[in-house]
């Protein structure tokens, strides 16, 4: 695949207008990364990434982008391994942003590599759960990006996803960033508690019980109110086995 990037200076009609005298004779675009991105936004792609530096965050479906001073949009396809439950899943890394306060959770290897060399105010705090692969008994986790709050956020609900892409402009939908299990009492899994934080417009979601509870009694801080159950994920354990 190639990919042509055009400097355009814009014609009469168009942003941003016809040249003139005072047009500059020469211009530069410095380009940090291009990202390519599937066609249909239920296809988690691969992708091919430069070494992103701090910038913008574009939505994904573009066809290109600037790379953003957050984890990529780029949602990397992964192959799950086997548990001792014989079931496979997909070991899920989560990064807790120091600027924002947001925890940042992702599958992709070549993602969270991506993270840990370029985005140093990213705590890399390991894995605290994981994935399956898609199946029948299996469903979408869908992931936004808030430019206003520079957090990401997941849901599996199709209506709430698209009521988000129609009323909420400052959600860029980034695709399917895993799979979820469609049973919430499937052997071996738990149910991820969603939180909302009034103050910050953030969502989190806790991965245990003790978790949920110190959140509900304040531990980590005021404005978080408790949203009900997430999804659910493949809970950690020592018959886990990943590559």
């Amino acid at each position: 695949m190639y990919m042509l990037l055009n400097l355009a200076v814009g014609d009469a009609g168009s942003w941003p207008g016809a040249t003139d005298a005072t047009t500059p004779a020469e211009g530069h675009m410095l380009i940090d990364s291009v990202r390519a991105y599937a066609r249909n936004p239920g296809v988690v792609a691969d992708v091919q990434d430069a070494s992103p530096v701090p910038g913008g965050h574009d939505p994904a479906g573009s066809n290109a982008s600037v790379q953003a001073a957050t984890p990529s949009q780029g949602l990397a396809s992964t192959s799950g391994v086997p548990t001792a439950e014989g079931s496979h899943v997909t070991a899920v890394y989560r990064f807790f942003d120091t600027r924002t306060g947001d925890h940042f959770y992702t599958n992709s290897t070549a993602e969270k590599a991506q993270i840990l060399q370029t985005l140093p105010w990213f705590t890399y705090e390991g894995t605290p759960w994981a994935t399956p692969t898609p199946g029948a008994d299996t469903i979408d986790v869908f992931r936004f990006f808030d430019t206003g709050t520079n957090a990401h956020f997941f849901t599996t609900s199709v209506g709430e996803r698209d009521q988000i892409i129609r009323t909420a402009p400052s959600y860029k939908y980034e695709g399917v960033a895993f799979e979820a299990y469609a049973d919430a009492g499937a052997p071996g899994t738990v149910t991820l508690e969603r939180f909302f934080n009034t103050k910050t417009g953030q969502h989190h979601f806790a991965g245990n019980a003790e978790e949920t509870a110190g959140i509900n009694q304040g531990a980590a801080g005021p404005g978080w109110i408790d949203e009900g159950k997430g999804f659910t994920v493949h809970a950690p354990g020592d018959g886990m086995l990943f590559a």
